[in-house]
């Protein structure tokens, strides 16, 4: 199938998405029916074992919404396994340096253009469609790497410079964390906001397409102002919660107990 957000990105637009933490392939569903371009399930911070990953992605499948993953670390069998699932794009965490930018593009790419081992899975629908897809999965996969440490903002003029990257995404919370400010994620410290400007004007001058996640509209549309266009709003968990909370408070106030 062909990644609609590659198409979207190389056309200059914007493509919107969320986080899937729950482990749920029916949050999936939802999630995906709701309209996002993308959702990004995560492999890193979440319990989602492999039969969860291939069950969310079943979930999309009925729906436009690109399935993606953020892989645990930067290594060829989690990303390969990622992708044998049907999962159209990964997200490469602590991508420090352009060494580990070309290992993870690699990973991400059949030879002659990368490493990535080659069988019959559900990405080809178990073989059924081997041929077309081994001809377009080059192509059609994204390779997302995560600007998240001081060390790739040092670097990140030369992680940029590494072909085939098809965003750069921006961890702020650990980007954050690791410059001493733990739990900050949306109002930040005037340091990391110029950690984060430095990825921004290399990102434009090496023509690399900016991602990040942000908390609500509001942050999304000032950072889609400042040049990202991929961008993540909420999550499964997020969204759940503060509509719980809100219910609750809701109903305590109209019904006179606060």
């Amino acid at each position: 199938m062909a990644n609609r957000i590659k198409k979207i990105l190389r056309d200059g637009g914007v493509v919107y998405g969320s986080w899937l933490a729950m482990c749920s392939p029916i949050a999936a569903e939802i999630m995906a029916h709701a309209g996002h371009d993308f959702l990004m399930i995560d492999g890193e911070h979440s319990a989602a074992g492999h039969e969860t990953v291939l069950a969310m992605a079943q979930a999309m499948s009925a729906t436009p919404c690109t399935p993606l993953m953020r892989v645990a670390d930067n290594d060829a069998v989690r990303i390969k396994q990622a992708l044998d699932l049907g999962i159209q794009g990964v997200i490469v965490p602590m991508v420090n340096d352009a060494g580990a930018a070309r290992a993870a593009v690699a990973a991400c790419r059949y030879p002659p253009a990368g490493i990535r081992g080659f069988a019959s899975a559900r990405a080809s629908l178990w073989g059924a469609r081997i041929q077309e897809y081994a001809r377009s999965a080059n192509e059609d996969t994204c390779a997302i790497l995560e600007i998240e440490h001081p060390d790739s903002v040092a670097n990140v003029e030369e992680i940029l410079a590494v072909p085939g990257i098809d965003v750069a995404y921006v961890g702020v919370a650990d980007l954050a964390s690791f410059m001493g400010f733990t739990g900050q994620i949306g109002e930040l410290d005037p340091s990391v906001d110029a950690a984060i400007e430095r990825i921004v004007v290399a990102a434009r001058r090496a023509g690399v397409p900016l991602g990040i996640h942000c908390l609500n509209a509001e942050s999304a549309a000032r950072r889609i102002r400042q040049g990202f266009r991929f961008v993540a709003i909420g999550g499964d968990a997020r969204y759940v919660g503060a509509m719980a909370r809100q219910q609750l408070a809701d109903v305590r106030r109209l019904a006179g107990a606060e």
